[in-house]
């Protein structure tokens, strides 16, 4: 499938790798094994907490952001 595309936001974790959404895995009907080319177009930096407090406020604000963009943790 050529030419297709889709936007999301994804976190890289710690080994590097991000997960696609299951959204999107079935709307371009990816399955394992497959490659896919991948376009950085940007990069948003985690931002550094300084007190407990801050990181639950923090963490809340990122859910919020990430359901806003259409990325989940537990997506696919």
């Amino acid at each position: 499938m050529g030419g297709v595309g889709e936007v999301f936001v994804a976190r890289v974790i710690s080994d590097g790798k991000v997960t696609v959404p299951r959204r999107v895995r079935e709307l371009l009907r990816i399955e394992k094994g497959d490659y896919v080319r991948v376009t950085i177009t940007e990069v948003i930096k985690k931002k550094q907490q300084r007190k407990k407090k801050d990181e639950k406020k923090g963490d809340k604000k990122q859910k919020r952001k990430e359901a806003k963009l259409g990325f989940s943790e537990r997506s696919g």
